[in-house]
């Protein structure tokens, strides 16, 4: 299974039914956190999630790979020029269980999909 990254971590505590009307004051909007669907799959499925982070790209994706019980982890560099959202290449590092981090050059997305999908049946053939 090749989880796409979340839409949104968050969402808004509370809905209205009517549109909220411009007024002078300020507005405080309370967000509550999204479920986190990867981690309730089956763990007998082999699990891929993405991880899109500015900062300790390595150091975040192998605490979601952890946290999540995955198999394998795509840290995504979204602070790297030419690589992240709006932009038709990526900067990213396939982390799996055992293995070291294995980083990628700045490549077009569609080369990133194939290096990912490589290295998802190359860890699955080792399972066997």
């Amino acid at each position: 299974l090749i989880m796409a990254a979340a839409v949104a971590d968050y969402r808004p505590a509370s809905y209205l039914k009517e549109k909220l009307k411009k007024s002078a004051g300020k507005l405080t909007l309370s967000l509550i956190l999204n479920p986190d669907i990867l981690k309730k799959i089956d763990k007998e499925v082999f699990r891929v999630g993405f991880a899109a982070e500015s900062q300790n790209l390595i150091q975040n994706a192998q605490e979601k790979l952890k946290g999540k019980d995955l198999d394998l982890i795509v840290a995504n560099d979204i602070s790297s020029e030419g690589s992240g959202f709006g932009s038709d290449t990526n900067k990213v590092v396939i982390i799996g269980k055992n293995a070291e981090p294995r980083k990628l050059p700045l490549l077009p997305k569609q080369e990133v999909a194939s290096e990912i999908l490589d290295q998802v049946f190359e860890d699955i053939k080792k399972r066997k």
